[in-house]
């Protein structure tokens, strides 16, 4: 939102013992607001204006106008002068302004998945503002009362864990920095709200015979879905990366799985061995003679063309896993953790560790550039084949 230049108008004497007057609103082809404010420095009454940003809907563009004049007039009816003290002109951006001009920050990002993620929780949080019976329109109105009610919401309207909560506590605090760097907001407000206390790790690894019990199921029941299981568990590729894999990732010949850093949480491009398990049921669902572009797993985990979010995996295992009569401690991931662990047993935590792409960056760094995909892996018998 810009300010004018100021000019010099009457001396103070003609408006008699206020210093300014109220603000008023003008809607010519361009919409602003002004009002006369005293000049301590000259001893005359000024005049100053700002705009409204005419990119909004009419409906919009008379909120924000609306929101302008009242913190204006309480400003100044407070004692606070345009010319002694901080212009408020960054603080009167229209708060859904403040969002784009984050999303086209973000935009920027060279990884996907950050980009995705960011984008995500900007929509969230214009979900929740529609939510509220008087809507945050400016940015002044962006303070902690109101970053406290949004984390109230993920945790306690939306149920997400405290983990989800303070995951999102942490990214609010980034985009409050965002603003904050450019003068928009003079202070993050999300500094005084802390992080809650974290449950302790709910997932649970799965016995031999649960994976025994699970393959029976699925090999009579959802053969697509087995592949997706069989995958996590002798691969360790996390949901969203599994969403990601084309068939142009899989490399037989070789006995691979291609890792795009644009898809992977560390941002690092890697090959994992593909079991020769894995690489006989795809073989007899033959996922492998589809075009090299379509997803692995696209609608109902068959390979496709489209896109499907990842939490597609959680929904189908929720479904088999009440079938079998599992407890909520038995997840999707559970096969990569439980994989993990069978794979160190058989064949030592080496291989296992560079099988998993260890997420730690410190251990990470130590033994990133050794890696190398063992051919211990691709023949390792687990529990589940």
């Amino acid at each position: 939102m810009d300010a004018t230049n100021s000019q010099n108008l009457k001396p103070l004497s003609f408006y008699g013992l206020r210093n300014f007057t109220d603000p008023h609103l003008h809607k010519t082809s361009k919409w602003y607001i002004d009002f006369c404010a005293m000049d301590p420095a000259s001893g005359r009454m000024k005049r100053k204006k700002y705009y409204v940003k005419m990119h909004h809907s009419i409906r919009m563009r008379n909120k924000i106008a609306s929101e302008m004049l009242a913190f204006l007039t309480s400003l100044l009816y407070s004692g606070w002068s345009p010319w002694a003290a901080n212009d408020y002109s960054a603080a009167m951006t229209a708060f859904a302004d403040c969002m784009d001009m984050y999303l086209r920050h973000v935009s920027q990002f060279s990884k996907k998945n950050t980009r995705d993620s960011y984008s995500s929780r900007v929509k969230v949080l214009r979900e929740f503002i529609t939510t509220q019976d008087k809507p945050i329109i400016m940015a002044y109105q962006f303070d902690t009362a109101f970053c406290c009610s949004f984390l109230d919401y993920i945790f306690i309207e939306k149920q997400d864990s405290a983990r989800t909560r303070n995951n999102y506590r942490d990214w609010l605090f980034t985009f409050a920095e965002f603003l904050r760097q450019r003068d928009i907001i003079k202070h993050n407000p999300v500094t005084p709200i802390g992080h809650l206390k974290e449950d302790v790790k709910h997932r649970k690894d799965l016995t031999s015979s649960m994976l025994s019990r699970l393959s029976s199921y699925l090999k009579k029941r959802d053969k697509y879905f087995y592949l997706a299981c069989m995958m996590e568990y002798y691969s360790f590729i996390r949901p969203n990366e599994l969403s990601y894999l084309k068939i142009d990732d899989i490399r037989v010949k070789a006995q691979t799985i291609h890792l795009s850093a644009d898809y992977s949480k560390n941002g690092i491009e890697n090959d994992v061995a593909l079991n020769e398990n894995v690489t006989k049921l795809m073989l007899e669902l033959g996922v492998l003679t589809k075009p090299n572009h379509y997803f692995l797993f696209s609608t109902d985990c068959m390979p496709g063309e489209v896109h499907v979010d990842p939490d597609m995996f959680n929904k189908k295992w929720k479904e088999i896993r009440k079938s079998l009569g599992w407890s909520d401690h038995f997840q999707f991931y559970s096969l990569k953790d439980s994989g993990i662990r069978d794979l160190a047993n058989a064949e030592g935590v080496t291989v296992a560790r560079d099988q998993a792409r260890h997420a730690d960056i410190a251990t990470t760094n130590m033994y990133v550039q050794q890696h190398k995909v063992h051919e211990c892996a691709k023949h390792f018998k687990g529990a589940m084949d």
